[in-house]
């Protein structure tokens, strides 16, 4: 996007959520001595037409936020990583923030769910509330940003613990009433029935830089979404919304497509990135997939503003994820390949960055989730990818 559509975009999405004054924008993990790693390598490349608007919006983050959404499936919510800031999706945008610093803004840790949707053994860290009280379940009917909220159940209670200056809370329309407190103070009443769009946003700022809790309490049932920690970077800097679901499918973000985008538009992204077609695989036909993946790529580019895309390959041959499927795991990479170049969009292969010597010391004991190890490969690879500014 250009200066003048993304503000344009950021007004288009305001006017959906209710209550909504500040941009719902993501902010993203504080760099760590491991994004000093991720950046070893080559440094920023100039855009390929693919990615000219997400160099744009890199070019432009002293002024405007650099929004990323990373669509995927288990590989991209980072099954497998030991613990959620090991992910490749949170060591890339450290290492983002590394390449292309924004003056005063440390950065908060971007979108994320209520709830995550990974699974022990593999990672034990889906459940990041810091404490609960009442009938609170994750539920998957909403179409956010991953199909992964938190139904409160009138009475309940729960807790989150962030670090920043502010906070934009996500929750499903329609549903309920709840009120939000931050750290010791004063209860804020949230009517959910206020908001037209899929998902409202409710935004928190001024605070003092630092740690902070949250505490939701339901009135009547309602369904928490996400939260959106940020550090300084509500309206500048390198942003990140995750927007995966582990056991996802291209028909997970299909099935309800228009409340879907209705999610992916309030966050205004400039850049997408999909990580698709490993559990897809095990169902559906390299037809079939294609037929799904192709209705997700349209929505995507039908947005008022399109973001660039970019596609990312996810068969790596000597992994679990090439047996047992419905058909040849070659014709699914091709798929994958195929509509990168009829959408215009960009195309990576993770087999580039997971060579098929040596993947296993790289994987969980699954065999198909990276470690941490392997979190840390992706993350390299696909940040040299999408440093285009």
């Amino acid at each position: 996007m250009t200066c003048t559509t993304r503000l344009v975009a950021v007004a288009a999405a305001l006017a959906l959520l209710t209550g909504c004054t500040a941009n719902p924008t993501v902010p993203s993990e504080p760099t760590s001595d491991a994004s000093a790693d991720a950046t070893s390598s080559a440094g920023p490349t100039r855009a390929s037409s693919e990615l000219a608007d997400w160099a744009t919006a890199l070019d432009d983050r002293d002024d405007y936020p650099a929004r990323w959404v990373a669509v995927g499936d288990s590989i991209t919510e980072g099954m497998g990583a030991s613990t959620v800031d090991s992910r490749w999706i949170d060591l890339t945008l450290d290492g983002l923030r590394e390449r292309y610093p924004t003056d005063d803004v440390p950065g908060g840790v971007g979108y994320r769910p209520a709830a995550f949707a990974v699974a022990p053994p593999a990672s034990t860290w889906a459940r990041w509330a810091t404490s609960s009280e009442g009938p609170v379940s994750a539920s998957s009917r909403t179409a956010d940003l991953g199909y992964r909220s938190v139904t409160l159940g009138a009475g309940a209670t729960t807790t989150y613990a962030f670090t920043g200056t502010g906070l934009d809370l996500w929750w499903t329309s329609g549903r309920g009433t709840f009120s939000y407190a931050i750290d010791d103070g004063d209860a804020v009443e949230v009517d959910t029935h206020d908001s037209m769009a899929t998902s409202g946003i409710t935004p928190v700022s001024d605070l003092d830089a630092g740690q902070h809790t949250v505490t939701i309490h339901a009135h009547s049932a309602v369904d928490l979404e996400g939260l959106t920690a940020y550090d300084g970077d509500r309206d500048r800097g390198v942003s990140l919304f995750d927007s995966s679901r582990s056991g996802a499918t291209a028909r997970t973000f299909t099935a309800d497509l228009p409340g879907y985008l209705d999610s992916v538009a309030a966050a205004a992204p400039d850049l997408v990135t999909v990580t698709l077609g490993a559990n897809d695989a095990f169902t559906r036909t390299p037809a079939e997939f294609e037929d799904d993946y192709r209705t997700l790529i349209e929505g995507l580019q039908g947005l008022d503003d399109p973001p660039s895309i970019m596609l990312i390959g996810e068969f790596v041959p000597g992994t679990n994820l090439t047996r047992g499927l419905a058909g040849d795991v070659d014709d699914y990479r091709a798929v994958v390949e195929r509509l990168a170049t009829e959408s215009g969009s960009a195309y990576v292969d993770l087999s580039d960055a997971l060579p098929a010597d040596g993947v296993a010391s790289l994987l969980s004991a699954d065999g198909v989730h990276p470690n941490d190890a392997g979190q840390r490969v992706i993350a390299d690879f696909v940040l040299d990818r999408i440093s285009v500014g």
